[in-house]
């Protein structure tokens, strides 16, 4: 593991992974060929940006970086100059523009600050660790039924939907059982 030449499964030397949650994260045999040499695989939920850290922080960023784009390519544009090859690191770090004077922001810094990075991570349930995202509105649903065996929308309006996946994942592992047998 080049990236970590001093990793072991001791105290203060594991590292931890958080991955995706792709079919690859649950090779038993790969996972277990990790966590003897000291890496811990974490899968991410499916399907959500809810637990995924760095996703937090690229709003912003994305914001800021087209602010300074739109900044500089209007003062440019006014004063006939063009955008060139060296322009990008002006949009990411900021700085004045040496063609226009213009002071553009500090886009990464502002976003990725430390500041900014432990309340993305606080948000996702990583640092402290905790299972926060599993608590969010839309990861987890409950179907319930009313007394006439009707899914009640006004508790989790997600319940119908819920009800259809499930009778599809019924309909389906019926048909495969029933090929096998």
């Amino acid at each position: 593991m080049p990236l970590y030449p001093d990793i072991e499964d001791v105290l203060l030397k594991r590292v931890i992974a958080e991955v995706d949650s792709g079919p690859g994260c649950m090779n038993v045999e790969m996972l277990a060929h990790m966590r003897i040499r000291g890496l811990h695989i974490v899968p991410g939920l499916p399907t959500t940006g809810m637990a995924q850290e760095t996703n937090q922080n690229y709003g912003p960023f994305k914001g800021q970086y087209r602010n300074n784009l739109h900044l500089l390519v209007t003062e440019r544009f006014e004063k006939k100059k063009t955008i060139n090859v060296n322009d990008p690191p002006l949009f990411v770090f900021g700085g004045e523009d040496p063609e226009t004077g213009i002071e553009l922001d500090d886009t990464f810094n502002k976003s990725f600050s430390e500041a900014n990075c432990l309340s993305a991570w606080r948000k996702c349930g990583a640092v402290p660790l905790t299972r926060r995202p599993m608590n969010g509105p839309t990861i987890q649903h409950k179907v319930v039924m009313n007394d006439d065996q009707t899914v009640n929308s006004v508790i989790d309006p997600h319940g119908n939907k819920l009800m259809q996946l499930e009778v599809s994942n019924h309909m389906a592992c019926d048909f495969l059982l029933d090929d096998c047998t």
